[in-house]
């Protein structure tokens, strides 16, 4: 969907992310200031679609601003932070939160870290295109394996 989006503007190529990570976070503040029940888990499924969206595009993106033999390393870069920060420190920070506060206000606190994900995404959109640039013309020469 962002591909046939971007094909005139490359340099939106970043502006889907952060359109669904602005989702993903309205979905998740709407879910966790209601009741649990049906309702809830629509608006949790809803932003976890859009939360896995985002993770296409901004994968393509890192592989067409990255020189051809560092795209794993960025690629697992990413990973890493991915589950980092957001797997591993998430649910310390929603325990410190709910320890403070309840569980219900520490889960709508921590609904906002899409939004500043959005605003990484957007500012990044403006980098892009001449990031993106810098790969193009690129040459990859292949050596045998030594034996």
């Amino acid at each position: 969907l962002i591909d046939k989006l971007i094909r005139a503007r490359p340099q939106t190529r970043l502006l889907g992310p952060a359109a669904f990570a602005v989702l993903t976070a309205a979905l998740f503040i709407a879910a966790f200031s209601l009741p649990a029940g049906a309702a809830q888990q629509v608006l949790l499924y809803g932003g976890a679609f859009f939360m896995m969206g985002v993770m296409g595009p901004v994968i393509s993106a890192i592989q067409n601003v990255v020189h051809p033999g560092m795209r794993a390393t960025a690629t697992g870069s990413m990973a890493l932070c991915t589950n980092l920060f957001g797997m591993a420190l998430g649910p310390i920070t929603a325990g410190i939160l709910s320890d403070r506060f309840d569980l219900q206000t520490a889960l709508q606190i921590i609904s906002v870290a899409p939004l500043v994900a959005a605003l990484a995404y957007f500012a990044a959109s403006f980098l892009y295109a001449k990031e993106a640039a810098k790969c193009e013309d690129v040459q990859v020469a292949a050596e045998p394996a030594a034996v």
